[in-house]
């Protein structure tokens, strides 16, 4: 992944909404929309958009500014 996490922007919460292979909205309202350069890992196994599913707690890294993310990773924390 070629990103600078320290220029990012970092949410973290339970998905409260799925839009499956589009994004998510997080607990405190926070949007992350899913895009191509999106990793999405659970440990140290790169998963699927399918593996979120609403009540799963995650931390995201991407750009933008809360309450808007665009992802470019998706960590599900175990």
């Amino acid at each position: 992944v070629l990103f600078d996490p320290r220029q990012g922007t970092r949410g973290a919460g339970r998905i409260g909404q799925l839009w499956p292979e589009v994004g998510f909205v997080l607990a405190d309202g926070t949007v992350v929309t899913l895009g191509e350069e999106t990793w999405i890992i659970r440990g140290t196994a790169l998963r699927s958009a399918a593996a979120l599913a609403p009540g799963l707690t995650v931390i995201v890294h991407g750009t933008g500014k809360v309450p808007f993310i665009g992802s470019r990773v998706v960590e599900i924390s175990l």
